[in-house]
């Protein structure tokens, strides 16, 4: 079975296993001890904040079984690539600002009704990532009217 170790550990190796995380490669479970930039409530990865830390790769496909996470920041580094349609499925914010991000923003995001400040982060995520497009802007409309 597919878990929330596996996810980080699929996370941690598609940033290319940074050494300032402290990370292992192939550790124990991060519901279990200290990871740097985890949080843990009720035996699940709840946050995910890696802002600010110089992260190079991508962000990979296979983080899924992290229902639990709620806000992901990954903001602020150098990651690149495009972004996933198969993200973790009760994100109320993603925020991928201020990277590298190439391709279009996936579709799939607009189905994931747990989102509540979307705008904001596609907003950043638009003017702040080299090349990434919202190639039909038409679809994401809805989530810019809090501007």
């Amino acid at each position: 079975m597919f878990d929330a170790a596996a996810a980080i550990r699929i996370l941690f190796q598609s940033m290319n296993s940074p050494s300032q995380l402290g990370w292992q490669a192939s550790g124990d479970d991060p519901r279990g001890q200290y990871w740097k930039g985890i949080t843990c409530s009720n035996n699940r990865v709840t946050e995910i904040k890696l802002s600010n830390l110089k992260l190079t790769g991508t962000l990979p496909y296979g983080l899924q079984p992290l229902t639990s996470l709620t806000n992901p920041d990954l903001s602020s580094n150098n990651l690149g690539g495009g972004i996933p349609y198969q993200l973790p499925p009760n994100m109320q914010c993603l925020n991928l600002a201020y990277n590298n991000f190439t391709g279009a923003i996936p579709y799939s995001i607009s189905d994931m009704t747990s989102l509540t400040d979307l705008c904001v982060i596609i907003f950043l995520s638009i003017y702040h990532n080299n090349t990434l497009s919202t190639s039909s802007m038409s679809y994401w409309s809805n989530f810019f009217y809090c501007f």
